[in-house]
């Protein structure tokens, strides 16, 4: 797949917080363009994640830039939320044929980048 992923993330303070909603100004229109919505942590939730914790990854349609995405509490799009990060995703996917599978006798471990 082609394109570009963003990922949003950061934290509903809103009291009963449960969907955010991810908005794409739409150029040439007042009305945003709804890209996708996410669940938010709620009261029951791991040690050191914050209630209305979020992090969602989507693509982002072509020619909008993160510059263009807004997190909003409301399903109208009108109450952006702040201190919210927008980072641009990277991944690396190719597809080979042939060759051998190994097992691994280490584990793989995964972390964010900062």
């Amino acid at each position: 797949m082609n394109g570009t992923f963003l990922n949003v993330s950061g934290i509903d303070p809103n009291d009963g917080a449960s969907i955010v909603f991810v908005w794409c100004r739409n150029k040439g229109h007042e009305d945003p363009l709804l890209l996708i919505s996410g669940q938010v942590v709620g009261a029951i939730r791991p040690p050191g994640i914050a209630a209305g914790q979020f992090s969602i990854t989507f693509p982002l349609p072509p020619g909008y830039s993160a510059n263009d995405v807004v997190v909003t509490h409301d399903e109208s799009g009108k109450q952006p939320l702040s201190n919210v990060t927008v980072v641009p995703c990277s991944a690396v996917a190719s597809f080979q044929s042939g060759g051998t599978v190994t097992p691994v006798d280490r584990a793989v471990r995964a972390s964010a980048a900062k």
